[in-house]
């Protein structure tokens, strides 16, 4: 792995492909606001439905990337997070609301 990432690092230099503008974003890929035709890329994170602490996983990334400076507010932004306030879910489903409770 460390040989295709230097291979590939050497590659995006010869091609002046490392100093691209960009930007991140720590939110809901479907609130952010852009211009039809103004995007080429988007990497996403979807949740799925074993969700794993996410704040655990990316806290690095969120750090190296300095979109993130108190790890402690950043971990209540994410889903599987024990941050998470439970008791104001809507979940949709009357069984689900029933038993609430034991989420």
């Amino acid at each position: 792995m460390i040989k295709g990432n230097t291979r590939f690092y050497k590659l995006l230099k010869e091609r002046n492909h490392l100093n691209i503008p960009s930007q991140v974003y720590c939110t809901d890929a479907r609130t952010i606001p852009v211009k039809d035709n103004s995007v080429s890329l988007i990497i996403t994170s979807p949740p799925y439905v074993t969700s794993y602490e996410y704040a655990d996983l990316h806290q690095l990334t969120a750090l190296w990337l300095e979109y993130a400076k108190d790890l402690s507010n950043f971990r209540k932004r994410f889903i599987g997070t024990s941050y998470h306030n439970k008791k104001y879910l809507v979940l949709n489903s009357t069984l689900a609301e029933k038993n609430k409770e034991l989420i």
